[in-house]
């Protein structure tokens, strides 16, 4: 039986470089074998092999990520998501700090009146042209798609992986030190308590 052809153009994310950190063989291990069609489609739409940015507030500063952004929009992707992030073991196969800087005051940096010229040379020394750039926060989309003009993601399926994020900070932005505060470290992601309440766990804070 003929094997079926490779589709040109795809969904596989940019080759690596040294200092990335972001591996070449990362297509077949981020993307399920039975979802790889699905996933082909949706990195078309999305563009730049299904790549998009991520804006991630961490408690001192902002850290810039690119990020396989197909996972959004995968079948069942607010109930999925959480698990890619339980422990750091594959997070490289999906998502790459890009870079991590610090700011004294961070209500200053981005709000209803403008960003900071720190915070908007950081966007735009990673934005591609037509990329999407995932942020945690509404205000922060409409403040960046107003002043900025890049078309932001801001749903469910992106708070989850904020939850992630922040799950992993750690690891994932080591050069961060300050805490979290109690109120993100109890904060429970929604496919989590999905996952809990179908097993008769609902005992749990935010739950």
């Amino acid at each position: 039986m003929d094997r079926p052809k490779k589709r040109l153009g795809s969904s596989s994310p940019p080759e690596s470089d040294a200092s990335s950190g972001e591996p070449t063989s990362t297509a077949r291990e981020a993307r399920p074998s039975a979802r790889a069609p699905l996933a082909a489609v949706l990195a078309d739409r999305l563009g730049h092999n299904g790549i998009i940015l991520l804006l991630f507030e961490t408690p001192s500063g902002f850290a810039i990520f690119r990020y396989y952004g197909v996972q959004l929009f995968l079948p069942n992707a607010k109930e999925n998501i959480w698990s890619k992030f339980v422990k750091n073991d594959k997070t490289q196969l999906f998502i790459w700090l890009k870079k991590f800087r610090t700011f004294n005051d961070k209500s200053k940096v981005i709000n209803h009146t403008g960003i900071s010229t720190h915070l908007t040379e950081m966007i735009k020394k990673w934005h591609l042209p037509g990329q999407k750039l995932a942020v945690g926060k509404l205000e922060y989309k409409k403040a960046i798609e107003a002043r900025l003009k890049i078309p932001c993601l801001f749903n469910d399926e992106v708070l989850e992986v904020m939850w992630g994020l922040k799950n992993l900070m750690r690891s994932l932005v080591p050069e961060e030190t300050s805490e979290l505060t109690g109120e993100d470290r109890l904060q429970m992601s929604y496919g989590m308590k999905t996952v809990l309440d179908r097993y008769g766990f609902h005992d749990f804070p935010n739950a």
